[in-house]
């Protein structure tokens, strides 16, 4: 088969296994190859194929592990598009990766909400695709002005960063020893991808979440400085989910102080004496002195 057949098979529901795996082998080998060559001779059935991801993520997610092959190799595609600066535009970049509208994020984020299986394959897959907006948003700052993207981030912030579970989840990470079995995909969904999503959305619209600003301390400001407290004494028994786990906090928790309006009262609310603020100093200075950290860290960013 030929792409455009490829693509007009995806349209029948269920997809097969043996088109899935012809699609996860042919995009294995597109990442290898020039992508601006590809997307020009394909672009209109790529834009096809990039809508039907989000309409299938939405509402006819299945768990069959050809499933999960495939959409891990197409996102690890699609962020080697991002990242692509000088042979693709931003117009073309745009247009394949946004998605067309807010009911499609709804019903992902409600999913994932009512999703009673915490390992749940769509909350792994969704947290990859989210994930590559927030590196989009981070590449190019203008796609954060975008409604979609506006409300994925106002969704994340209310219902996700605000929400009694994302306490919960960081109160599990306070624990000296961690087992595995505590990194689910839900708990790196909340900690991981709704920090970085936040996170790239701080730094460029600021200002327009200044209203969350008071309710984000009094709800993980306590939290946040205990699990960097008691993990600084810990760093050599990480492992990297733990690792991304504080890097995405630490770097959300900078954003939030740092970018935007009110910046003394909001250092003074999560610092309230010198003698915390010193603290927690030394506790970074542990965290930053382990040299192997480094490697792992830039393992966990790739």
């Amino acid at each position: 088969m030929n792409f455009q057949e490829l693509i007009n098979a995806v349209n029948i529901n269920p997809i097969s296994n043996d088109i899935l795996q012809q699609m996860t082998l042919l995009f294995k080998y597109k990442i290898d190859q020039s992508l601006s060559l590809f997307i020009s001779e394909e672009y209109q059935s790529l834009f096809v194929l990039e809508h039907k991801i989000w309409q299938i993520l939405s509402q006819d997610w299945s768990n069959h592990p050809r499933y999960l092959d495939f959409f891990q190799t197409f996102a690890l595609f699609n962020k080697q598009i991002i990242f692509e600066q000088e042979t693709i535009s931003l117009d073309i970049k745009t247009s394949l990766l946004i998605p067309e509208n807010i009911d499609l994020i709804n019903n992902i984020f409600e999913q994932i909400e009512q999703s009673t299986d915490h390992n749940n394959s769509l909350i792994t897959i969704a947290s990859l695709w989210f994930d590559n907006l927030s590196f989009f948003v981070h590449e190019y700052p203008s796609i954060g002005h975008i409604p979609v993207i506006i409300h994925i981030n106002e969704y994340i912030a209310n219902k996700f960063i605000l929400n009694e579970k994302f306490q919960f989840y960081l109160r599990q990470l306070q624990q000296p020893q961690l087992l595995p079995l505590i990194f689910s995909a839900i708990q790196l969904f909340y900690v991981k991808t709704c920090t970085l999503s936040l996170s790239a959305c701080f730094s460029i619209n600021s200002n327009e979440h200044h209203y969350i600003s008071g309710q984000v301390l009094k709800n993980i400001g306590h939290d946040y400085l205990k699990i960097i407290q008691i993990q600084s004494f810990t760093v050599d028994l990480w492992n990297k989910e733990l690792l991304a786990c504080i890097a995405h906090l630490i770097g959300f928790m900078r954003l939030f102080l740092w970018c935007g309006s009110g910046k003394e009262l909001k250092f003074k609310d999560l610092f309230p004496t010198e003698k915390i603020l010193c603290a927690y100093i030394q506790d970074l200075i542990r965290i930053i002195d382990y040299k192997p950290y480094y490697k792992l860290y830039y393992g966990t960013m790739a």
